[in-house]
């Protein structure tokens, strides 16, 4: 995974805000398993607010690491068996 970590801390060693602020491309979404092609990333910065995140260069685009993050818990949703019959259209009893 590529990522550019945008502060020098002035040693070796990242810490967690390091890590927070970590530059994520295209390529290290896809790795992560958080998107598997472009049209869905676009689609999503379009339609359901995923960070827009900003140009690197005049052809890459950068995200950071806890906007993601952020985004991703902001998606997660516990789903009980209510819920996936009400979905469905089902009624108790």
């Amino acid at each position: 995974m590529e990522c550019f970590d945008i502060r020098d801390n002035g040693d070796d060693q990242m810490t967690a805000d390091d890590v927070s602020n970590r530059i994520l491309r295209y390529s290290d979404l896809k790795e992560m398993g958080v998107v598997n092609n472009r049209p869905t990333l676009y689609r999503w910065i379009k339609d359901i607010g995923f960070p827009q995140g900003f140009m690197l260069g005049p052809n890459t685009r950068g995200w950071f690491e806890r906007e993601v993050e952020r985004w991703l818990e902001s998606r997660l949703v516990t789903t009980d068996r209510s819920d996936l019959d009400r979905r469905k259209g089902h009624r108790d009893g």
